[in-house]
C-alpha cells in the first residue's frame, strides 16, 4: 500500500487484508466505496440491535399506557376493580391508585 492509498483509505486488489476481506465477503467491492461497504457490514447490526431494543421498550410504554388508558376508562363506566385488575393484568392496589386519580 502507498502513502496515498494509506491517506484515503483505500486498499489495493493484492493486498493481503483486501483478499482476506473479499474472501469473507465476496459481494463487498475493492476501491474508494471499500470503507463505506465496510462500515456497512460491521456497525448496521450494533446500530439495528439499539433499534431493535428501542423499539420493543417503546412497544412495552405504548402497551402499559394502554393498558392504563383502557383501566381509568373502566373505572369512569363504574366496572368492578377486580374485573379491571384481572382485565389488564395490574394488581388492584395500582387500580385504586388509577381511580383516585381518574375522575
Amino acid at each position: 500500500m502507498n502513502s496515498e492509498e494509506k491517506m484515503s483509505g483505500k486498499l489495493t486488489a493484492d493486498s493481503a487484508s483486501d483478499r482476506s476481506i473479499k474472501k469473507q465477503h465476496p459481494d463487498i467491492q475493492v476501491g474508494a466505496t471499500k470503507i463505506e461497504e465496510l462500515e456497512e457490514v460491521y456497525k448496521m447490526p450494533y446500530i439495528t440491535s439499539w433499534e431493535r431494543i428501542a423499539e420493543k421498550k417503546g412497544v412495552k410504554i405504548g402497551e402499559e399506557r394502554g393498558k392504563i388508558k383502557t383501566a381509568r376508562e373502566l373505572i369512569k363506566r363504574g366496572v368492578a376493580i377486580n374485573i379491571i385488575a384481572e382485565a389488564t393484568g395490574f394488581s388492584q392496589k395500582k387500580i385504586e391508585k388509577l381511580s383516585a386519580t381518574a375522575h
